[in-house]
């Protein structure tokens, strides 16, 4: 009777332990490069988000103030010069009221703004604060003029004393705006750097995690390949008649059910030979069981 011959698949535990590890270190890598990636993109995106913040509370809302201011000084000294120049009761009681609505609102402007102020922007502040103090006297005189109809006065007033100090409150809010400008201009920059840097990053882990991937699913496949490659030379041995190939694997995954499988098959064979041989021999005493209604 022909000796069986054993086609191995890999170096028993040696390999069974290798392939494990291989696997294990593989899959703990990707894991942890995803991690990376999910860890970093939510660092950068709180780091975004708190630039933007700051970037709304910060400059953006310091524009938005001095744009307003430069507005509401514009309009009192528009309303002022209106009811220094009418004669009707009804429009100087309504520019009136306007005007010392305007009024409320710069001090709510200016109150605020000396309250949120930069240091760059503390000085000009200031002198904005110190200019609409010393514009509140002469805004009442022209008020008290306008409503007793002396509209002459009045107006010469608003376009002498009260035109000079509201140009310098506006003076001052023109720099204000020109310095959060610039200072929204440093915070984008700093936004954009944030996001080169992140973009960068995570284009590194995902290049790293892809071409472990891809290392992983070349060595797997490979893996696949050659035990594959082993069934079919065993397979073309039974093709041409020999039936004493006997293949073993080390791995327990579905390659080693298609190998169970084909030595379950060449071992079938084995014993029909071995049938035929014997009643060859002319024993007829053997008693055979039948695989299947098929065999």
């Amino acid at each position: 009777m022909p000796t069986l011959t054993q086609v191995n698949i890999g170096n028993g535990e040696i390999m069974r332990a290798t392939i494990k590890f291989k696997l294990g270190a593989t899959f703990a890598i990707m894991l942890t490069l995803l991690l990376g990636m999910a860890a970093l993109a939510a660092s950068k995106l709180s780091e975004m988000n708190s630039v933007t913040t700051q970037i709304v509370a910060g400059p953006v809302a310091r524009l938005d103030r001095a744009e307003t201011l430069n507005e509401r000084i514009s309009y009192a000294i528009r309303v002022e010069k209106n009811l220094a120049l009418t004669n009707d009761d009804e429009q100087m009681r309504v520019f009136d009221g306007e005007l010392m609505h305007a009024r409320s609102d710069i001090k709510a402007l200016v109150e605020t703004g000396l309250a949120n102020a930069t240091p760059a922007g503390r000085q000009i502040w200031t002198g904005i604060s110190e200019s609409y103090t010393a514009w509140l006297p002469v805004n009442d005189m022209v008020r008290r003029l306008g409503l007793a109809n002396r509209n002459e006065e009045a107006g010469a007033l608003s376009m002498t004393k009260s035109r000079e100090l509201a140009v310098q409150i506006s003076q001052g809010t023109q720099q204000l705006v020109k310095n959060a400008k610039a200072d929204m201009e440093a915070a984008q920059q700093n936004a954009d750097a944030i996001y080169d840097s992140s973009r960068n990053a995570l284009f590194v882990i995902s290049g790293l995690a892809l071409a472990i991937a891809l290392a992983g699913a070349v060595w797997i496949a490979r893996i696949v390949s050659q035990g594959l490659k082993k069934i079919s030379v065993a397979i073309e041995a039974v093709a041409i008649g020999d039936i004493e190939q006997e293949v073993s694997v080390v791995t327990n995954d579905e390659i080693k059910d298609l190998v169970d499988t084909v030595n379950h098959m060449t071992a079938n064979l084995r014993q029909s030979a071995r049938l035929a041989d014997t009643i060859a021999e002319g024993d007829l005493s053997i008693d055979h069981q039948a695989l299947s209604d098929k065999d």
